[in-house]
């Protein structure tokens, strides 16, 4: 909402600033001529979507659990990808993201759209310091995100991965991943390992009829 009446926004502020004389006025007048801050914006969105569109599958009641933690891994890949030099391979759970950082990452079609117009333009609420500092912040946001992401994941992440191939897309494929890697990460002995897969494998053999989305 605040980037869609940026303007507008600004000009009530100016107004206010100068019809009631208030601190709290002038301060945000200031945030709105600062023209980086709309670009900042803009990168915010980008990532808050993502963000908010996992909170929604989480917060759903017939969401697949299966699949719950892919939307999650997911996301945190893309953080990386977004902050990370393009030819690292690095592993999203563990790599120190300041080691691999991009001195200047891509942030976004509308927030570099955004830049390069306000440089062309030439105009005196932009300046280069303003977008280096913005910048940084940027990238210092992901990294932060990426941190908080990673701390809130179970230690058995590697286990809980490996979950995806009892989702219903997976178990009544005509092709079917093995269950295997997901046995042996449970440490399951290898005669009951070797019980289940087999009757995973007989399961599209069997009429099944959804009773779900999921």
């Amino acid at each position: 909402m605040t980037v869609d009446q940026w303007t507008e926004l600004k000009a009530h502020f100016e107004m206010a600033r100068r019809t009631e004389k208030c601190y709290a006025e002038v301060l945000l007048y200031g945030m709105y001529e600062n023209q980086i801050n709309l670009g900042h914006l803009l990168f915010l969105r980008l990532i808050l979507a993502d963000v908010q569109k996992v909170n929604k599958a989480f917060e759903a009641k017939d969401a697949d659990q299966t699949k719950l933690l892919k939307d999650l891994m997911t996301l945190l890949s893309s953080l990386v990808k977004k902050v990370v030099i393009p030819t690292e391979q690095s592993d999203v759970l563990t790599c120190r993201l300041e080691d691999h950082l991009n001195p200047k990452p891509y942030l976004g079609y509308l927030f570099e759209t955004y830049v390069y117009n306000v440089k062309a333009q030439k105009t005196d609420g932009f300046s280069l310091a303003d977008e280096a500092v913005k910048r940084e912040s940027s990238i210092r946001f992901i990294t932060t995100l990426v941190d908080q992401i990673r701390q809130r994941l179970p230690d058995n992440i590697t286990v809980l991965q490996k979950t995806s191939l009892l989702s219903v897309e997976n178990s009544l494929c005509a092709v079917t991943e093995l269950l295997i890697p997901l046995l042996e990460a449970m440490a399951m002995p290898p005669e009951t390992m070797e019980k289940i897969q087999n009757q995973g494998s007989k399961i599209t053999l069997l009429g099944w009829k959804p009773i779900s989305p999921t």
